[in-house]
């Protein structure tokens, strides 16, 4: 007997509930969902395990948990989960993000002395090896603000510029230079960082060797900051005694009087211990830094440079917190219009006619939070404490079957198989073998299958499924799949028949 099976390929697909939602009041308390300027599908940070979670750059893995979360920015975070992520920094009033700088113009003053060119612990040349410092710590702990030198200002990125001055003296005479050519910034700010490493790469291929003199340098740091508006660091680097101390002490007024700048000092030093040398540098230095002058300094060994220099931008370092402390994150959370829409969100909460963060987000503990008689909740999913949920999330409309479909169709049973034909049995439901037969079937010779596939989706998405015998008819089954069919002659007996028609 020939039969025609209609064989289907099922692939589950999830229905897109999010742009159903209209408002920021349902979308929001959708925990799939989120708003920007409508309403769509958050990122899934499901993966079980650590590898996973880390291949997505908007999930990160809580290890303390060990579920893949959601990735929140340091500044959208509270207290609770700011202090317990690695990557954040809680000052008491807002979370930051490590190694990340406010809007800021930053110079840095290298000595270009002869004697920089020793041996510092295993670097055999000191100039050299801050270079290479300098070089590689700028890219992943510095967050450069990605605007060129010669971008005008003002300008909206935020982030970091920077500039590189080299100071010496020559001949009895104190010099200092910028980099000039073409793929660097030619000694202005720059926060694009294939031209700061042109300007590292240059000022390597241009070491002065001379003595130590600051004064010039400055004198290229007002010019270099110019009419900037945005906050500006200084950083001082040298290994030795500075040598015009009187001229140097005017040029810093100056400086100062027209730009307001926070100033830091480095003395590195060739080995671990303290030595004559190092001291007499930080006598002549750190008199120039920013008042209390005990933590704008440093005398550290050469291979601890590189760390306190990115310390700058990160606020939760000595150095960080006082150049951070100036600027504010960019904080989002609770800034919600009306009261529906910021109570929708349970880290916030309504009061005198404005949104703003809910006490209940200051309990760390579960314990705590259970605790606070204001109606706080704890969210096991996230692990922080909110406000209780005061409506439900509402239900998004399903989407209607269509009309057209048949809900059933007589299906003709063949003469030589059965006098009863199969049911249909709905998705889902147990299946049922057709009843046996004595009949004798008459097997013809074998053939070839023959198949061809095509999607029968609708354009609602509601897929229309078709089984079929031959000379017979069919029935529609509704199922909420993507359907691929396939349609083969198959040579089989009853029992055969079981796994197709089903």
């Amino acid at each position: 007997m020939s039969i025609a099976l209609t064989l289907l390929t099922i692939v589950t697909f999830s229905v897109n509930t999010c742009p159903s939602y209209t408002d920021v009041v349902g979308c929001s308390r959708d925990p799939d969902c989120e708003w920007t300027t409508a309403c769509a599908d958050q990122v899934s940070c499901t993966a079980g395990d650590q590898a996973s979670c880390d291949g997505s750059p908007q999930c990160e893995w809580d290890a303390g948990n060990g579920v893949c979360r959601r990735l929140v920015p340091c500044a959208d975070q509270l207290q609770c989960s700011c202090t317990s992520n690695s990557n954040c920094h809680w000052d008491g009033e807002q979370c930051f993000e490590k190694g990340s700088c406010p809007t800021l113009d930053w110079v840095t003053l290298l000595d270009g002395s002869e004697s920089m060119d020793a041996t510092f612990g295993s670097h055999s040349h000191g100039f050299y090896a801050v270079c290479e410092m300098l070089r590689n710590v700028i890219s992943p702990s510095i967050n450069l603000s990605g605007e060129s030198a010669s971008a005008p200002l003002p300008t909206p990125p935020a982030g970091v510029r920077m500039g590189l001055i080299q100071y010496s003296e020559k001949n009895g005479v104190t010099v200092a230079i910028t980099t000039s050519g073409v793929g660097g910034s030619e000694g202005r700010l720059s926060g694009l960082e294939s031209e700061l490493k042109y300007d590292n790469g240059w000022h390597k291929s241009n070491y002065i060797a001379g003595g130590t003199r600051l004064e010039k340098g400055l004198e290229l740091a007002i010019d270099m900051f110019g009419s900037s508006t945005r906050q500006k660091v200084l950083l001082i680097v040298t290994d030795g005694k500075i040598y015009d101390l009187s001229n140097t002490t005017t040029k810093m007024a100056d400086l100062n009087a027209a730009h307001q700048v926070r100033v830091f000092g480095i003395v590195i030093r060739r080995q671990s211990g303290s030595r004559q040398i190092d001291r007499d540098a930080e006598d002549t230095l750190k008199p120039l830094t920013s008042s209390p002058q005990d933590d704008h300094f440093g005398n550290i060994e050469i291979d601890e440079f590189p760390d306190l220099f990115s310390s700058i931008c990160d606020p939760s370092s000595p150095w960080g917190a006082l150049v951070g402390s100036k600027a504010s994150p960019d904080v989002t959370i609770c800034r919600f219009p009306t009261q529906a829409a910021c109570e929708a969100d349970n880290r916030c909460f309504w009061n005198a006619g404005a949104c703003g963060v809910s006490t209940c987000v200051d309990h760390c503990a579960e314990s705590d939070c259970s605790a606070d008689p204001s109606g706080c909740g704890f969210d096991y999913s996230t692990g922080l404490c909110g406000n209780v949920l005061k409506t439900p999330v509402p239900t998004p409309v399903p989407t209607a079957v269509p009309t057209a479909v048949p809900t059933a169709i007589p299906t003709a049973v063949p003469t030589a198989v059965s006098t009863t034909s199969p049911t249909a049995v709905p998705t889902g439901m147990p299946k049922t073998r057709p009843p046996e037969s004595n009949a004798t079937l008459t097997q013809p010779p074998p053939k070839e299958p023959v198949a061809k596939s095509e999607s029968v989706t609708t354009a609602s998405g509601i897929a229309l499924v078709t089984g079929a015998v031959s000379g017979g008819g069919s029935q529609p089954v509704v199922v909420a799949h993507t359907v691929r069919r396939v349609t083969c002659l198959v040579e089989t007996d009853d029992e055969d028949l079981d796994p197709f028609i089903h």
